[in-house]
């Protein structure tokens, strides 16, 4: 990406080398806790409490994101925690990305597995911060590239590049699903 070799997210890797990343099929889990502070909560009308434990779910970059495999990794993950952690009880998941930004659903078909993917979730309110880097390097695989470099061969890359010309800005967003 960058034309030299190296880690950029090195913060990314750390749960991979503490053995705390869990691959279940298509998603990723990592034992966790709602981070949300109790107004927040209250606000979503959600019955989760701050510090309660939950999964973070992590979207690996290995193929579609189809609904019957993201529902496959979510019946496991039910199975797979309670089975290895019997003390920890998790009950939601939690999912921090660009691919939650709903702006997406008025570019993509609502039958794309992005918007279903989305669907899922119940978003927390607000961004948690400008999406526009993380959307260019993971839909494209550049960093800080001009657009009329990038291809334009996907809904998604029109919707990515056709945001960004109008001005406008990619978030990343916050989401959790019941388990």
């Amino acid at each position: 990406m960058h034309g030299d070799g190296g880690v950029e997210s090195p913060s990314w890797l750390r749960p991979h080398f503490r053995g705390a990343l869990y691959q279940l099929g298509r998603l990723q889990f990592c034992r966790s806790q709602i981070p949300y502070e109790p107004a927040t909560l209250e606000r979503l009308g959600a019955r989760l409490r701050h510090g309660q434990p939950a999964l973070d779910l992590h979207i690996p970059e290995e193929g579609p994101l189809t609904p019957a495999a993201c529902g496959h990794s979510l019946r496991w993950a039910r199975e797979f925690f309670p089975r290895h952690f019997p003390a920890e009880r998790y009950e939601v998941a939690i999912c921090t990305s660009w691919l939650l930004d709903d702006q997406l659903a008025a570019y993509l078909k609502p039958s794309s597995n992005i918007v279903r993917f989305q669907r899922r979730f119940r978003l927390v309110p607000g961004s948690v911060g400008d999406g526009d880097d993380d959307i260019l390097r993971f839909v494209f695989r550049r960093k800080a590239p001009a657009l009329d470099e990038l291809p334009q061969t996907t809904s998604l890359e029109r919707a990515v590049v056709g945001h960004l010309r109008a001005g406008h800005h990619w978030k990343v967003r916050t989401g959790w699903l019941d388990l």
